[in-house]
């Protein structure tokens, strides 16, 4: 059972953070705002844990560091807490919300590098199968160029030698 003394260290930690939250007014200041006083917040909640509001501004600073699921959780006990607080309730959805649509992201980034990630692939399998079809190319053009040296080269030697034939003085026989 909480002290009066640790109630009221809660009840200024929370009202202390939501005065302090209401002044920043970017999401980076209310992002700074809940990195500063997340740890009050705890301890607040940890004084008091029967206090909702302590669980709703720290589940409210949680949900400003994307800490959706614990913001969740946070909302939940402030809910059980105080069930009619509507606050709170459109604090839940609102994180709901977000951690849903953070997973739908997350997801659709994992599909996107698995897909670049077999287009990478294939085009590597493109590319070995167009240097395994230029070295086969190489190699029939050397065959290619082989057989027709050889040819020249029978045909220069027949040239030749029908050449030095018919330049010799054949003799008749009488």
């Amino acid at each position: 059972m909480a002290t009066k003394a640790d109630k009221k260290r809660a009840q200024e930690l929370a009202e202390k953070a939501l005065q302090e939250y209401l002044k920043a007014k970017t999401e980076q200041e209310q992002r700074q705002w809940a990195e500063t006083h997340l740890p009050l917040l705890d301890e607040a909640v940890s004084l008091v844990p029967e206090n909702d509001s302590a669980w709703n501004n720290r589940g409210f600073a949680k949900y400003h560091l994307g800490q959706n699921e614990e913001a969740i959780t946070d909302y939940k006990e402030a809910i059980r807490l105080n069930p009619k607080n509507k606050t709170v309730i459109s604090n839940l959805q609102t994180a709901e919300i977000a951690l849903i649509s953070h997973k739908k992201a997350d997801e659709t980034f994992k599909d996107e590098e698995e897909h670049h990630e077999r287009l990478e692939e294939r085009a590597e399998e493109h590319k070995q199968n167009y240097d395994a079809l230029i070295k086969e190319r190489k190699s029939l053009f050397n065959w290619i160029r082989w057989i027709i040296i050889a040819f020249i080269a029978v045909f220069v030697v027949f040239f030749l030698f029908y050449v030095l034939v018919a330049e010799i003085p054949t003799f008749a026989m009488p």
